[in-house]
């Protein structure tokens, strides 16, 4: 989630500082003392109950000083039971009867609007909390010193989630200091400044900073399990976003296991350690894992459906969703978690931008391209408002626009047309079109998961729809455990291809997933083609032979006319969850990720098929490369420049043509983006270059 840890909001001990001399009345004085007791006890509920006698025996006799005392103590315990609209009103009732009575730049009423303003921060309302905070700190009690730092740090965050970010570090910084100077660097009221601070920078994108202050709190003499508990969630993004998942999962699943042995009430916080691990799972490529686990972060927050908390939740499931091709389940969470922030956040916030530019990208999968436009120009606008035209979400979103403009045609100023290389006026006719697209992100053997591979397939499946003339019977999408080993030869053989095809008809079949070669088991120089229940050990007997798909295709399913796109890729990195902190390796890891091989465990070189007549293969990369995944988009680049290339002079595009675009456009990207070199190959029977796959002309 984006946000690591709300504000430390101090439970102001009001009956300890003292009050104003009001009036006194003895029933509702010792209901005030008896919530106050029950309330250093922590017994919540009886607090709750006696103060609500106070609040009500005050109103009954109209004793405002009596009333406001109970309003802000009946509102504390309101807010530490989560029960955030009640204790708004007790806070806006103590605050107007505070400026009633006293001076509005009074240290009392100066300590109520800092209560108000702590509860909009727990909120995520920093608009709302701003202006307090700043009214409230100049006139906090001189007598307690280290409460008017303490509420600095609140204003860093109130900075920072109003993305003013360098305000929000030179706060964070004075607020820490004054706090270290009058209590110490071991005091706990230090260490949650500090532990704010680092996910303060944790969320600007200073790893190595973050890591330095969460280590910091953890070395710290302050016996705080919570304050330690929000330092590793720190860590816990912090290698999460550097890919190194064993080490996140361990942090992440030890802190949610010791929470839960605390038997603490707090499903807010326990919901927060679900999200948590469902974002490294999503992020490592295990996407059941990790909808399992964000499941239970969103069934705990149903409680609390109106805060942003939930909202997050909702982002974080329909991100989930995109990675996987589920656009119309990813396009219903990001408007739900949309509508939330709007609410509580304001349309212009960089949460809403987040949104906009998620659904831009929802919508133009969908081919709703003016929808697309508008999400993706409205993000831009809020990001160019609240953090520049230089800051990354801005640029990423920029380039996704450029993008959709490639796509419907409109090419973008800066960026110059692809030459393509003219084809001879002949041209190959054909028949119907079938296609069958397979991919696979999710294997039986979890530890050679893929990132992008089902979404692939899914997304040029719904292209040759939308775009290629396909009829949607004629597609038919095999991803994960529906890609195992005998169901991928049944819908080539006869449980599909070979019962509908009629030679002159165009076949397609897309594969996204691991290739590799089996050097010890065979001798033939064979390349697997790894299904959904491959086992990695034992290639020959659970893989299917890439040499023999080329030929299953053309003894049964006889057209003239074939079409074999592989994804696959020579070597690489698996997602890293390797675990330092116990030594224990889950899956071996080598080299930059991003790409689909598994090095040392699985090699591949699809290139050695040969292909049979009337057939033409296209790979994603030499048989020496690597196949990358983007870093603008959640695509391969093979597979995203191969849908573009393939319509890059309209329906009418040949093959030829769309692979000569296809070459250029991954050799550029990759080069540009990994500094490495991805080249895609061509191989087959020359006539079929003349092939335009998606036209229908017959």
């Amino acid at each position: 989630m984006k946000r690591l840890l709300s504000a430390s909001m101090t439970v102001l001990s009001f009956w300890a500082i003292g009050y104003p001399a009001f009036a006194q009345a003895d029933a509702v004085q010792a209901e005030l003392t008896k919530g106050a007791t029950y309330a250093q006890a922590g017994n919540l509920d009886a607090a709750e109950k006696a103060f609500q006698k106070a609040y009500d025996g005050a109103s009954a006799i109209n004793d405002q000083g009596k009333l406001c005392q109970a309003a802000l103590q009946l509102g504390i315990i309101k807010t530490s039971l989560h029960k955030n609209a009640d204790a708004e009103k007790c806070f806006q009732t103590g605050l107007q009867i505070a400026k009633s009575v006293m001076p509005a730049n009074s240290p009392f009423s100066a300590l109520t609007m800092s209560l108000l303003a702590d509860l909009y921060l727990t909120e995520n309302r920093p608009s709302d909390a701003l202006p307090l905070y700043e009214a409230a700190i100049p006139n906090l009690p001189t007598a307690q010193p280290s409460l008017a730092a303490e509420k600095t740090v609140n204003l860093a965050q109130c900075y920072a989630r109003l993305d003013k970010m360098d305000s929000a570090e030179k706060t964070f910084e004075k607020g820490i200091a004054l706090l270290t100077s009058i209590i110490g660097p071991d005091n706990v009221e230090t260490v949650a400044a500090t532990v704010n601070f680092a996910s303060f920078q944790f969320q600007r994108g200073n790893d190595e900073k973050a890591l330095e202050l969460a280590q910091q709190v953890l070395s710290s003499k302050v016996e705080n399990k919570g304050l330690k508990s929000v330092a590793n969630n720190v860590l816990a993004h912090v290698y999460d976003r550097q890919e190194k998942f064993g080490k996140a999962m361990h942090i992440a699943q030890g802190s949610l296991n010791e929470y839960k042995a605390s038997k603490s009430t707090d499903l807010v916080k326990e919901a927060d350690g679900w999200l948590l691990i469902g974002r490294i799972y999503k992020d490592g490529h295990k996407y059941r894992d990790a909808e399992v686990a964000i499941d239970k972060g969103l069934e705990l927050l149903k409680g609390f459906p109106d805060n942003t908390d939930y909202s997050d939740a909702l982002r974080e499931k329909s991100d989930l969703f995109i990675q996987q091709g589920q656009y119309k389940k990813a396009e219903t969470l990001a408007n739900q978690s949309k509508s939330l922030r709007e609410k509580y956040l304001g349309a212009d916030h960089t949460d809403v931008a987040q949104n906009l530019a998620d659904l831009g990208y929802i919508y133009q999968q969908e081919n709703k391209y003016n929808d697309a436009e508008t999400s993706y120009k409205n993000a831009l606008r809020i990001y160019k408002k609240t953090r520049g035209e230089a800051h990354p979400d801005y640029v990423a979103t920029l380039t996704k626009l450029a993008e959709l403009y490639r796509q419907m045609g409109k090419k973008p100023e800066a960026e110059s047309t692809p030459a393509v290389t003219q084809s001879p006026p002949d041209k190959i006719t054909h028949g119907d079109k079938w296609c069958l697209c397979v991919g696979i992100s999710n294997f039986k053997d979890t530890s050679i998961n893929l990132k992008y591979s089902a979404k692939d397939a899914t997304d040029f499946r719904d292209f040759l729809i939308a775009k290629g003339n396909f009829k949607p019977d004629h597609v038919k999408l095999l991803v994960d455990e529906s890609a195992t080993r005998q169901n991928l030869i049944d819908q080539l053989g006869d449980g599909w291809l070979a019962n509908h095809v009629k030679p002159d008809d165009l076949v397609m079949v897309y594969i996204s997933s691991h290739g590799s070669q089996a050097l010890d088991e065979a001798n033939a120089n064979l390349n697997f083609l790894v299904t959904y229940d491959t086992n990695k050990n034992s290639l020959l007997a659970t893989g299917i032979p890439m040499q023999w798909l080329s030929k299953i295709i053309k003894d049964q399913v006889k057209s003239q006319n074939t079409v074999i796109m592989l994804d696959v890729c020579h070597s690489g990195s698996a997602a890293d969850w390797s675990d330092d902190a116990t030594g224990s390796v889950t899956i071996a890891s080598s080299g930059t990720s991003g790409d689909k091989g598994l090095q040392r465990i699985l090699t591949s070189d699809p290139h050695s098929i040969v292909p049979s007549a009337g057939q033409v293969i296209l790979c994603s990369s030499t048989k020496n490369q690597q196949s990358w995944e983007s870093q603008e988009y959640p695509n391969s680049v093979f597979t995203k420049r191969l849908i573009d290339a393939l319509n890059s002079s309209g329906s009418g595009t040949k093959l030829g043509e769309a692979f000569s675009v296809l070459k250029t456009n991954v050799e550029g990207e990759v080069l540009r983006d990994r500094k490495q070199l991805q080249t895609p190959q061509i191989n087959g029977n020359a006539k079929g270059s003349l092939i335009s796959p998606l036209s229908d002309a017959h």
